[in-house]
């Protein structure tokens, strides 16, 4: 049996998760200059959907207090959000990520269908840093900064995927999925990765 045919089957039977616990190393990438390692909980089965009309009715409301160019990117992001709903989720111009993975019993969970990594997503609950990444100083440009600002402000920000590569547990505790990975706090500590971390919440 191969390792994807094994995941869909060992996930099938977690169809009661509502919550996701795993570490994440996130590469430098980006401003990100070093690695970042947290421990992430997201709850599962948000609806992009639901979060979209959300974000609508957010726009109504803080359209008085925008300013300058948020103005603007407030229009560019009502039009993105209500061509999604139009078409349908996932059918937006944009998005180029349609028919790429097979979905499992988990809402919020699923896997790509070429490489078999398991994709995770939901908003986040908590995120506990275990080593901190260094950045560098970014210039953005202004219209960027304030579709950032206007962003910030949406219901949708809570919102995660991650991509978990060389998943070796996945096994439901309670209503949590904990997944363990290649990269996980063993495998971190042996590797030095590590060594001296602290933890910090955000």
């Amino acid at each position: 049996m191969s390792a994807f045919v094994a995941l869909l089957e060992s996930l099938a039977t977690m169809a009661g998760a509502r919550f996701a616990s795993f570490v994440y190393v996130a590469q430098p990438s980006g401003p990100r200059l070093t690695v970042e390692v947290a421990r992430h909980l997201l709850i599962l089965g948000a609806s992009t959907e639901n979060l979209y009309r959300r974000d609508l009715e957010t726009l109504d409301a803080i359209a008085p207090t925008l300013t300058g160019l948020q103005v603007a990117a407030a229009a560019k992001i009502r039009a993105s959000r209500t061509e999604s709903l139009d078409k349908g989720v996932g059918n937006n111009s944009a998005y180029t990520g349609a028919d790429a993975y097979a979905p499992t019993a988990i809402k919020g969970v699923k896997v790509h269908l070429e490489t078999g990594h398991l994709h995770v997503s939901g908003l986040t609950m908590r995120k506990d840093v275990i080593v901190k990444a260094n950045y560098r100083t970014v210039k953005s440009k202004p219209e960027t900064i304030a579709r950032q600002e206007v962003e910030a402000m949406l219901p949708s920000a809570k919102f995660r995927q991650f991509r978990l590569d060389g998943v070796t547990v996945a096994k439901l505790n309670g209503d949590t999925l904990e997944v363990s990975t290649a990269t996980d706090i063993p495998s971190l500590i042996a590797s030095g990765v590590l060594s001296g971390a602290t933890t910090t919440a955000v």
